[in-house]
């Protein structure tokens, strides 16, 4: 039940990582936009560079941290599942 918990927060935070990132690229303006406060350039799909505000970059950066944690759990779990099955198989 544990993995199956991780496996499903492994894909929510692949998906929205990429649909954030989707997101960014098509409605972010690739020039500074002073009067709306989007001034922070961050570099989103295929090389591109867009600004944004310091909260949309707080949101982006957390969707992509939760993603590389989802990463080490499923990486942790895959080495216990192999590590239990090699007990059991030994005994």
């Amino acid at each position: 039940m544990f993995s199956f918990a991780v496996m499903v927060f492994f894909l929510y935070s692949l998906f929205s990582m990429m649909y954030l990132k989707q997101y960014y690229t098509r409605n972010m303006p690739e020039k500074k936009q002073v009067e709306y406060g989007r001034i922070v350039p961050i570099e989103v799909n295929y090389l591109k560079i867009v600004y944004v505000t310091n909260e949309e970059k707080r949101e982006i950066d957390l969707k992509y941290h939760l993603f590389w944690f989802a990463c080490f759990l499923v990486l942790i779990i895959s080495f216990a599942r192999t590590y239990v099955k090699r007990l059991e198989s030994e005994s």
